[in-house]
């Protein structure tokens, strides 16, 4: 992922970021062949068949709207991602990673979503929340970007085993 930051994102990016996230969990080659539904959300995904469109349009519209902020953008499109749902299997880890990609292509923190905060994060997807969810986003980094220069000043370089 890292050597792609300076490449607009593109369906076949999306894609490979899809196999490798899903290697060793399961086999996926591409967009979906079959119908999926989300346990626990009401909304149903667009058909198989629309996949490749939905893509199309949701990478043309991801490179070229303007947005009021990255976190913005980043929380808007992670929603339409996420309703795509354009793989039979790894959704979720495929779009997480594409906020980082966004995240780290703007040389902001990249971010994991607290195990404890999974309900809070799945109930701005539910809602459509691009203004709460690009607020969540934004207060992760931030926290992630203190915590990096905390631990620079809490672990100086190590030389031979000796703190410097």
């Amino acid at each position: 992922m890292l050597n792609n930051l300076d490449e607009d994102l593109s369906t076949e990016y999306i894609k490979n970021i899809a196999v490798l996230i899903n290697k060793n969990t399961s086999e996926i080659s591409g967009f979906r062949t079959i119908g999926v539904i989300i346990r626990g959300v009401e909304h149903i995904p667009p058909e198989a068949s629309q996949v490749p469109q939905a893509m199309m349009y949701y990478v043309y519209n991801y490179n070229h709207t303007e947005y009021k902020s990255i976190y913005e953008k980043i929380a808007d499109n992670h929603i339409k991602f996420e309703r795509i749902h354009p793989f039979a299997d790894g959704n979720g880890r495929t779009g997480r990673l594409l906020i980082n990609y966004e995240l780290l292509k703007n040389n902001i923190e990249p971010i994991v979503i607290p195990y404890e905060e999974r309900s809070i994060y799945f109930k701005m997807l539910a809602d459509q929340d691009v203004e709460g969810l690009a607020n969540y986003i934004e207060g992760l980094a931030v926290k992630e970007k203190i915590r990096i220069q905390n631990f620079k000043i809490a672990n100086p370089s190590v030389i031979e085993g000796k703190r410097i």
